[in-house]
């Protein structure tokens, strides 16, 4: 019987062909098969033979089942290296019940690597699900405590010799066995670890002491550059929480630099084993995913007024918060961050210290580009950007440019009209966007930073122009500021979201954004006189004429008027408001509709 088992091993490791190894003698892990020939050649006979691995491209597991490497009660580990190098892994399932079909040991230690001793380096795993039902005490005899059932998602235990570093996870984990050590990152944790972030959300039913990067530690263990930005650790045991440590078990637990979400947990260690167990103490924060914590943790001081007092480092907030991983040089609204000998840019939107007006003094390129920033639902927004962009790889937004501002003597209003740009962005030239997604994505690449100052757009009348900002601007420094409007994305004050609305002293504006002026040579006054000067407007009005007809998705244009739904709020007070579109005539206006954001943000009118 057991020779049939090992027949039916080796078989399975030779179901899939040998990776090729590069000039470091590293396995190159390019494919699912490949990642599953790493795991059954590893696993073959319980041996857990040394073998270094980089993962060499983004791979998609499928929901599949993962044997961890190394599985067992630990009594052999992984020794070698498995590089991330900065890739992705997403949809890895590991079951404790799966496994124990297995081999009955394979329950103790769940986790990418189940046992290691050697190193994970720069690894991102995405939307990875843990399970684990096996009690402490049932698969490795003895106390039940110190044979904690080890449930992580990189690594269920480490020993004194190993260390994680540079790796990114999120996901879910939920556990239903007694005497469990759970961490989103480490089950138990003897050794290092660095450079790390945690999003997983845990969910424990039974005994268990759970920590957002590591259920316990023991021994000297260390655990530095660390953050749990996760939502939920849910114990419903006896057992102790915390945002980095569940319970330090035996030895010292030095913290440092290390940070976890104090809105979804109090404490970061839930127990110790006596009051001097911890050198260092974790910080609670409440946003994590904010320039000043990467500051932070990139071993910086954060200065409002100008920003990181480093440039570079692992850390830097993206698109979806927090990361971590790579090279990156940090321009405050820029950020570049190498990945894979791959180039990043990334352009903060919400970077807010004041930076000097260019972006950089030379041109610079760069693979690919993101734009971190997140639109709500039908929030009509403002542009500029310091790179062009052709068409076919601007996904997300209707893109809309200035075509004139008229003035209505009767209702004595002011109305600008944008009309779709079809060719893509240009480098330095405002636009009003119309959102068909939360985010605006590009595609295609290369790409160069090539426009060091914003530029402007001039109506066909020359009295009015658009005019870019790509740094955090305060109204109060707007050269022509009382003849300036911010663009509302929301209801404020009275005004209506979709509008231009005047910009008061303390207005001011994100980074990636513009404003209209009034640069014309018949003055604006308080006081209209006819034909002389015309009264200076509060708010200005806004249309969208000639707009094409769209299928959903499309670059350019929003689908129809039906995606404006009223919800009829029967209160008397003014509703948060961001654009959405109805049809008027030949063209779209501004009509509100639910918000989360603004454009122009803080007070905006002078009265």
């Amino acid at each position: 019987m057991k020779k049939l088992a090992v027949l039916a091993l080796f078989l399975a490791a030779m179901a899939y062909a040998t990776p090729v190894k590069n000039d470091s003698s590293y396995y190159e892990i390019a494919t699912v098969s490949d990642l599953k020939w790493l795991s059954d050649t590893i696993n073959y006979q319980g041996k857990c033979p040394k073998i270094n691995a980089v993962l060499v491209a983004d791979l998609d597991y499928n929901h599949d089942e993962w044997i961890p490497l190394c599985a067992g009660n630990g009594s052999k580990l992984f020794s070698g290296v498995f590089d991330g190098h900065g890739h992705t892994i997403s949809n890895l399932v590991i079951d404790g019940a799966y496994l124990g079909t297995k081999n009955t040991l394979y329950q103790q230690n769940l986790g990418f690597v189940g046992a290691l001793s050697g190193k994970v380096n720069d690894l991102n795993l995405v939307n990875i699900e843990v399970n684990s039902a096996a009690a402490g005490g049932s698969v490795v005899t003895g106390d039940s405590l110190a044979k904690a059932i080890g449930v992580g998602t990189l690594v269920g235990w480490m020993n004194a010799t190993a260390e994680v570093n540079g790796s990114y996870v999120t996901g879910a984990m939920h556990t239903t066995g007694r005497y469990q050590a759970i961490g989103g990152v480490v089950g138990n944790c003897w050794g290092k670890i660095h450079n790390t972030i945690s999003t997983v959300s845990i969910v424990a039913d039974e005994m268990a002491y759970v920590g957002g990067i590591a259920g316990y530690t023991k021994k000297d263990a260390k655990i530095d550059h660390v953050v749990w930005n996760g939502q939920v650790i849910d114990n419903k045991s006896e057992g102790d929480n915390g945002g980095i440590v569940g319970y330090v078990y035996e030895g010292t637990l030095t913290v440092e630099t290390t940070m976890y979400n104090s809105s979804a947990i109090e404490n970061g260690v839930g127990k110790t084993h006596s009051d001097d167990a911890v050198v260092g103490e974790p910080v609670g924060v409440a946003n994590l995913s904010s320039q000043e914590t990467a500051c932070t943790l990139n071993n910086g001081n954060w200065i409002d007024d100008s920003g990181c007092s480093v440039t570079g480092g692992k850390w830097y907030v993206g698109l979806d918060g927090l990361q971590v991983g790579g090279v990156h040089q940090d321009y405050g609204i820029l950020t570049l961050i190498e990945k894979d000998t791959k180039q990043v840019g990334l352009l903060d939107g919400s970077y807010r210290p004041t930076v000097p007006t260019g972006i950089v003094s030379e041109p610079i390129q760069m693979d690919s580009l993101v734009f971190s920033r997140k639109f709500g639902n039908g929030q009509n927004s403002t542009i500029c950007f310091p790179v062009s962009i052709p068409a076919e790889h601007v996904h997300g937004i209707g893109l809309y440019k200035l075509q004139d501002v008229t003035y209505n003597q009767e209702t004595s209003r002011y109305t600008v009209t944008m009309i779709p740009e079809t060719d893509g962005i240009v480098a330095g030239k405002p636009y009003v966007v119309v959102p068909t997604d939360t985010v605006m994505t590009i595609t295609g690449g290369p790409y160069t930073i090539e426009s060091a100052v914003p530029g402007t757009d001039v109506s066909t009348d020359g009295n009015w122009e658009l005019t870019g900002v790509y740094s955090y601007t305060v109204g109060d420094a707007l050269p022509n500021r009382t003849s300036s409007y911010g663009f509302a994305a929301r209801n404020v004050d009275g005004f209506t979201a979709g509008q231009f609305v005047k910009v008061g002293k303390k207005g001011y504006f994100y980074p990636f954004r513009m404003y209209l002026t009034y640069t014309g040579a018949t003055p604006l006054s308080k006081s209209a006189v006819a034909q002389v000067s015309r009264e200076i407007p509060d708010q200005i009005d806004v249309v969208f004429a000639d707009a094409p007809e769209s299928s959903s998705g499309s670059a350019y244009g929003p689908e129809s008027s039906s995606s404006y739904q009223d919800t009829g709020s029967s209160s008397s007070a003014p509703r948060e408001a961001t654009t959405a579109l109805y049809r008027r005539g030949g063209g779209i206006v501004a009509r509100p509709d639910t918000a989360r954001a603004f454009d122009l943000v803080g007070r905006r009118v002078d009265r």
